[in-house]
């Protein structure tokens, strides 16, 4: 193989980095040889180059890079890893299931025999027009499509393709349901209507803002006087079953609990140490459903977390701390955020419209 003039060598930060040319002339991604002092920089290269490894020919077909992709111990798994503090897992198991639904039922199916530098932005189009002849609604497909663009993006980082033409594709446009929050009126008629510890369960809930999974975490020792120690959520993982896996956000937090939401949940505890059971949840969220296909809108289990968001902000509660009970972030890059160290005690006004709303959904259910 003809190279032009072998390797170039430039510096970014402390490190020297080399490109290289592909068989028709093209220049490659940047790679770092490790190296802090040139004359060391051109040795590496130049070992690399008598070992025939300065430029490797990458594999022709997309299922050759994309096949395992997001398994654990893959490349981009480790890469993840890497970038993840204490070790930790880079993503919650539940979203890898996704990812690897999508590119076993979705991605690989189509691309397998594309060679992956040869993809062009008309190929992926084509492609996602498919998706959606199919049938898939517009967030399936959003998702299938970011887990392909994870697939490109991580090629051209690591020098396996020289361009990635995904990074051009617009946003999907589609009919997204407006989802719609609870009223106190439809907490109240979905409380009596459903048994005891599915009612404790929707009471949570609405009061909290917790996620449905974070609700079925709830144990004995996660239960204190004055909050609820969201550290974990109760996820159902494939060939794993219910397990407890790291919340959503990947962070803990303490969720405001008034004495009398404090009793009702201590009164509910079973033997486990759980105070709920994963049939509650699907039997209150088959009601719910239920509910809205009857009034035409699209309500379910999670339209609680719109209803709490919307309460405790009509009572001014302020928004950065409705955000913190409710485990949004507003992204790393915030000061707010990197400098909030939230405790039960900075939420005053949280406890008192807590109180009130639930004394207030008590006293309508017994009416």
């Amino acid at each position: 193989m003809k190279y032009r003039m072998n390797y170039t060598l430039y510096k970014r930060g402390r490190f020297w980095y080399y490109r290289t040319y592909t068989d028709d002339g093209r220049r490659t991604c940047g790679k770092t040889t490790g190296c802090t002092v040139k004359s060391k920089a051109v040795l590496y290269c130049e070992n690399l180059m008598k070992a025939g490894a300065l430029y490797i020919k990458p594999p022709d077909s997309f299922i050759s890079i994309a096949k395992g992709f997001f398994d654990e111990g893959s490349p981009w798994y480790l890469d993840r890893c890497a970038d993840t503090k204490d070790g930790r897992m880079p993503l919650a198991k539940n979203s890898l299931e996704v990812m690897r639904a999508a590119l076993r039922n979705h991605i690989l199916p189509y691309w397998s025999d594309f060679m992956i530098g040869s993809i062009t932005l008309t190929d992926i189009k084509k492609w996602r027009s498919k998706l959606v002849a199919s049938g898939l609604g517009v967030t399936t497909i959003s998702t299938i499509v970011q887990c392909f663009k994870t697939v490109m993006a991580f090629s051209l980082q690591s020098g396996i393709i020289q361009s990635d033409p995904s990074v051009h594709l617009k946003g999907i446009k589609g009919d997204r349901k407006k989802k719609d929050a609870l009223s106190i009126e439809d907490i109240v008629y979905v409380c009596r209507s459903v048994r005891h510890g599915e009612m404790i369960m929707v009471l949570v809930a609405s009061v909290t803002g917790m996620r449905a999974s974070e609700i079925l975490a709830i144990r004995r020792e996660t239960i204190f006087d004055d909050h609820i120690s969201v550290k974990d959520q109760l996820s159902r993982i494939k060939h794993e079953g219910l397990v407890l896996a790291p919340t959503k956000n990947r962070e803990s937090r303490d969720v405001p609990s008034c004495v009398p939401l404090r009793k009702l949940l201590m009164s509910g505890i079973q033997e486990n140490g759980f105070c709920f059971k994963e049939y509650d949840y699907l039997s209150v969220r088959r009601f719910i459903s239920s509910m809205g296909r009857k009034d035409g809108r699209n309500i379910t289990f999670h339209s609680t977390r719109r209803f709490f968001n919307t309460y405790m902000l009509s009572k001014n509660v302020p928004p950065i701390k409705v955000a913190a009970v409710m485990g949004h972030s507003a992204g790393a890059s915030k000061m707010q955020d990197l400098y909030s160290n939230w405790k039960p005690e900075h939420f005053p006004e949280i406890y008192e419209e807590q109180e009130k709303l639930l004394d207030l959904i008590l006293s309508e259910i017994n009416r």
